[in-house]
């Protein structure tokens, strides 16, 4: 008789496997946009780096808002609840845009932030202009994923994966098109990366909307739209809100870093940013598992069955520090090898950047298991809808025990941006540590509360 955990782990993969490569295709937009930008210079990665970092750290705390319609819809789908469905598409829609409106405002006004922020003029008026191109696409970015959450947490992952793919080869093409001005095109450079960017992610959009209001007609998505629905807006910022501000306190820690790399210099700033997008690879695999197991417990937990949460929860928290032991093995046999795919190494001008980019993804898996663990059991508590304990974990290990160890290491131990890293490294082991112990606790309760009823 099979094990219930290879059972588990077998209904985990097949529901995994797509959202891995949705994950992994949808960070490779970042990845591709750093692998094509290192071709104009280290000024230019410079740019980017500080750029996408004020990017993604506002589009990954707004999309933690939206991301509450997932879990939202997982416990309906279990309960068999298929009004809630709609109403929280519809109103994740809603919250999207109220959050996009400050954000538009800050990107467009960023430059004199990042001087009070002490970055060098060149390297912020790089980004500015990056950020000015890139910022139309966060509405639509929000948008998707919203109508994600719905794939989600119907475990509908395949279309999820399908359209990642299609959108990382557009990137591809228009990066190419507007950065070095192919088919007559201007030469835009990296704001042509910017743009090109925002182009992708509106089209990504329209394919996520398309698909989603054929394939579940019944929901009546659009219907209904103009009409206010407080009640369910409320409940996604109650459950969305701990989700954006618990990935807000794990993005900012590495945004604190990219700020201070700035500080060290253009050198270890391009280092950061050419290890940092290696991390952040690796990271969608464990990520895509436990947007998986998220939605299997939500739905167990949806239909009271609080002991196949747990097991769901276990087997996913197993499977992806797993998967990242293997990733930190990766990360140092092939060291050199990685950092030659984004710098050229017989370049005497590229040696500081390189030496430092090997010796920070050298650090970097140090906390490759550490970070799979504790992403595994963030989403597990957000499959249990206990959201706010995540976010007061993650703001302690991440604020308080990260951001501090990696000051103390960089400026008064004087290790520079290895200190940095070694604080990061500190934050994550941390994090993952109360996340997973607070699952444990919490569906138990569950499994309590289930057994009764």
């Amino acid at each position: 008789m099979k094990s219930k955990y290879f059972t588990e782990f077998w209904e985990l993969a097949k529901l995994s496997l797509p959202l891995v490569f949705a994950q992994v295709a949808q960070n490779a937009t970042s990845f591709v946009d750093t692998l094509m930008v290192a071709k104009l210079g280290p000024d230019a990665l410079a740019g980017i780096a500080i750029g996408s970092t004020v990017f993604m750290f506002v589009s990954i705390v707004a999309s933690g808002f939206v991301l509450g319609c997932g879990a939202l819809v997982a416990q309906a789908v279990g309960g068999n609840d298929q009004d809630t469905c709609g109403r929280a598409v519809r109103q994740g829609g809603w919250l999207a845009v109220a959050l996009f409106v400050p954000a538009l405002v800050l990107f467009w006004n960023i430059y004199p932030v990042l001087i009070w922020l002490k970055q060098p003029a060149e390297t912020a008026a790089a980004s500015s202009e990056y950020l000015r191109a890139i910022s139309w696409g966060l509405l639509p970015s929000l948008w998707s994923f919203a109508i994600r959450g719905l794939l989600e947490g119907h475990s509908n992952n395949r279309p999820i994966m399908v359209i990642a793919i299609v959108s990382v080869v557009l990137n591809v093409i228009l990066n190419d098109l507007l950065m070095f001005g192919r088919w007559g095109l201007p030469e835009l450079g990296l704001v042509g990366t910017g743009l090109a960017s925002s182009i992708v992610l509106g089209l990504t959009c329209l394919m996520y909307v398309g698909y989603a209001v054929r394939r579940y007609s019944h929901l009546n998505l659009l219907s209904g739209l103009w009409t206010p629905d407080l009640a369910m807006f409320l409940q996604l910022i109650r459950v969305g809100g701990p989700i954006g501000l618990t990935l807000g306190c794990e993005v900012s820690m590495f945004s604190a870093a990219g700020i201070a790399m700035g500080w060290l210099g253009p050198d270890p700033l391009a280092a950061h940013q050419i290890a940092l997008q290696m991390g952040s690879l690796s990271f969608m695999v464990p990520l895509g598992i436990s947007i998986a197991a998220s939605a299997r417990i939500g739905q167990f937990v949806g239909a009271k069955n609080g002991q196949a949460a747990k097991l769901a929860g276990t087997v996913g928290i197993a499977v992806c520090g797993s998967v990242m032991v293997l990733f930190a093995l990766g990360f140092v046999v092939f060291n050199r090898s990685i950092v030659g795919c984004f710098l050229d190494l017989s370049n005497p001008e590229n040696r500081p950047v390189a030496e430092l980019a090997g010796q920070l993804l050298m650090i970097a898996a140090l906390f490759q298991v550490a970070d799979g663990i504790q992403v595994a059991g963030s989403l597990s508590l957000r499959g249990l809808k206990d959201t706010l304990a995540g976010f007061l974990i993650t703001a302690f290990s991440y604020s308080v025990v990260g951001c501090g160890c990696g000051w103390w290491l960089c400026f008064e131990s004087a290790m520079g941006a290895r200190g940095l890293w070694f604080g990061m490294t500190a934050g994550l082991a941390t994090a993952a540590v109360l996340l997973v112990l607070r699952f444990y606790w919490r569906v138990g309760v569950v499994f309590t509360v289930s057994q009764r009823v």
